[in-house]
């Protein structure tokens, strides 16, 4: 079995901003933990790190079992 994929400037520049994205978001979730252990305790901070934290955990996975098996399986000729 063979397996051709065609890769264009405008796959790597989507995968390249997803992984962007996703980098991003996991800095932001581990800043607002070290925020509120650093700063004190604040309801609103804590509510906001939690919305954070689950937001980045649910587009890990919508990228690794939605995004990229998609693209990958479009790609392939």
């Amino acid at each position: 079995m063979k397996i051709e994929a065609k890769i264009t400037l405008g796959s790597i520049l989507y995968v390249l901003f997803i992984l962007f994205c996703l980098f991003l978001t996991i800095g932001y979730s581990i800043g607002g933990w070290w925020y509120l252990s650093y700063f004190g305790f604040n309801i609103k901070q804590l509510l906001v790190n939690i919305l954070t934290s689950s937001s980045t955990i649910f587009f890990i996975w919508i990228i690794f079992t939605k995004i990229f098996v998609i693209k990958t399986k479009t790609n392939l000729i």
